[in-house]
């Protein structure tokens, strides 16, 4: 799952797999009724991000 912000309208995009399918589709949040696994990768996301600061500061 891949996440992009459309700035003309403000409105978050999940791009994603869907199984059976062989292309993702850019999805909206409304669209999407996985509000556990989105919750999931959503923290793991920022859990990252944070990560990759550390790390750099570290390299300083």
């Amino acid at each position: 799952m891949s996440e992009s912000t459309s700035n003309s309208r403000a409105q978050r995009l999940f791009k994603v797999k869907w199984v059976g399918y062989d292309e993702p589709t850019w999805e909206q949040l409304a669209n999407l009724s996985c509000g556990g696994l989105l919750f999931d990768y959503l923290r793991n996301k920022k859990r990252e991000s944070r990560l990759k600061m550390v790390q750099v500061a570290d390299e300083d």
